[in-house]
């Protein structure tokens, strides 16, 4: 399933994201029972660091189709860093908890949780968070290298740098740049996407539209797997 959003060929940067904000809303506005479009709305809005927005959003998305592990995972990171502090609380802990009883390979839920744990004292369960996370990482990889070392530093093996709160996250169009001292997160893994259009189309569409993709399951039912 895919939607766009013309705009101008003349706008770019902030423009486009100003824009492509402004059509989300209008759109929500007509159509207010779409959790598709909250949940893009929250994740762009998070990109723009407008986090108690980016909440109210997700939360909306979560509301309407509740016990979805990548929405309450995004929700509980909006949550963080709509509150100015890298401290995880109890409350979006539950939260990211209830995601990964659901689906234990969340990626972002793992690192966020091991952070938690982390936070705590609890190096045993902080580092089989990130160890299960790893698993899910291309070898490697940026990502696979820094969870790796932020193990290292819960197991104590001196000569490691210091990592502070700052996540691993593979380069991606979601990937969100954390405030100072927040824990960034590990975006989903890549998916490769082929978009073809209809030859009656051909030719309609500005270069630089903008097009949402929305994975869902076999079937077409239930939140997106990835957008």
């Amino acid at each position: 399933q895919a939607e766009h959003a013309q705009q101008p060929h003349n706008m770019s940067g902030e423009g486009d994201i100003d824009t492509l904000l402004q059509q989300l809303n209008q759109r929500l506005a007509e159509d207010p029972n779409n959790p598709d479009g909250w949940l893009i709305l929250g994740r762009t809005l998070k990109t723009q660091q407008r986090y108690v927005e980016a909440e109210a959003a997700l939360d909306k998305a979560n509301r309407m189709i509740p016990n979805t592990p990548m929405i309450m995972v995004e929700l509980a990171e909006a949550r963080l860093f709509a509150s100015g502090t890298p401290v995880i609380t109890d409350e979006i802990k539950q939260v990211l908890e209830a995601a990964l009883a659901i689906d234990p390979h969340q990626q972002k839920g793992l690192w966020l949780l091991g952070m938690a744990a982390s936070e705590e004292g609890d190096n045993a369960t902080a580092i089989a968070h990130w160890e299960t996370l790893l698993a899910q990482l291309d070898p490697g990889s940026p990502s696979a290298q820094r969870v790796s070392e932020q193990i290292a530093m819960a197991r104590g093996i001196p000569g490691m740098p210091g990592m502070g709160t700052e996540a691993p996250a593979e380069a991606a169009p979601a990937s969100v740049e954390p405030t100072a001292g927040a824990p960034a997160a590990v975006a989903e893994s890549g998916i490769p996407v082929i978009i073809t259009v209809a030859d009656e189309l051909a030719g309609t569409f500005p270069g630089n539209a903008v097009l949402f993709v929305f994975v869902h399951p076999a079937g077409g039912a239930g939140m997106p797997l990835a957008v």
